[in-house]
C-alpha cells in the first residue's frame, strides 16, 4: 500500500514542479523554476521530516508528503543538465552562481523545515 501512496504523491509532486517551471522558467537567462522549486522543497520537506520525527505525521503521510509529493517536486537531475547547459554554454558566472545559491539556500531551506 506504502507504494501508492509514494506513487500517487510523487506524481502530484512531479506535476506542480513541472507547472511552476513553466510559469517561471519563461525567462531564458535563469532558470528560476528549478531554483525556487528545489530551495522551497527542501524547506518543505525538512518540515515533514521534522513532523514525522516528531510524531506529527504517520508513516503514510510520511510516505505521501515527504517521499512522494517532495521527492517528485524537487529534481536534482534538472538541476544537473541545466548546470552542464550553462557550461556548455559558457556561461560560467551563471553557473557558479546557480549552483552555490542552489545548494547553499537548499540546504537553509531544509534546516528552517526542521526547526520551524
Amino acid at each position: 500500500m506504502t507504494i501508492w501512496i509514494v506513487g500517487i504523491g510523487g506524481s502530484l509532486g512531479a506535476a506542480a514542479r513541472y507547472g511552476l517551471s513553466q510559469w517561471l522558467n519563461k525567462y531564458p537567462f535563469f532558470p528560476l523554476g528549478t531554483w525556487i522549486t528545489n530551495i522551497f522543497g527542501s524547506f518543505i520537506l525538512g518540515l515533514c521530516l521534522q513532523y514525522y520525527i516528531a510524531g506529527f505525521l504517520s508513516v503514510g503521510w510520511w510516505a505521501f508528503l515527504g517521499i512522494g509529493i517532495c521527492g517528485g517536486f524537487t529534481t536534482f537531475s534538472t538541476f544537473g543538465t541545466e548546470v552542464v547547459s550553462m557550461l556548455q554554454h559558457k556561461k560560467w558566472k551563471q553557473a557558479i552562481f546557480y549552483i552555490i545559491t542552489t545548494v547553499i539556500l537548499s540546504l537553509f531551506g531544509a534546516w528552517l523545515g526542521i526547526i520551524f
